[in-house]
């Protein structure tokens, strides 16, 4: 909808960006529904689209589902809870 017709409808929930919510504690669930309500609630209606966008080339070239060294991933020295959980889920 926000690419097509301007309309910011909501947040578009993939599975990079499934991955990248669980990382970073930004929702407790699975469901793209469920972690769409919880983002919708955590960011204002005006960042929804670009949040979307940053967040799935994030897992695209920073952040991918197989392994990859996180050294290199600039958000855990922001969030490091995250590197732990990563290590984890690879290991």
């Amino acid at each position: 909808m926000a690419e097509a017709h301007g309309i910011l409808a909501a947040s578009t929930v993939d599975t990079h960006f499934i991955r990248f919510v669980q990382r970073f504690d930004l929702s407790n669930y699975k469901d793209p529904v469920r972690i769409e309500k919880d983002l919708m609630e955590l960011l204002p209606k005006s960042e929804w689209r670009a949040f979307t966008h940053r967040v799935i080339h994030y897992g695209r070239y920073l952040a991918p589902a197989r392994a990859y060294d996180t050294a290199l991933d600039p958000l855990l020295k922001i969030y490091p809870q995250s590197g732990e959980k990563i290590q984890s889920l690879i290991q």
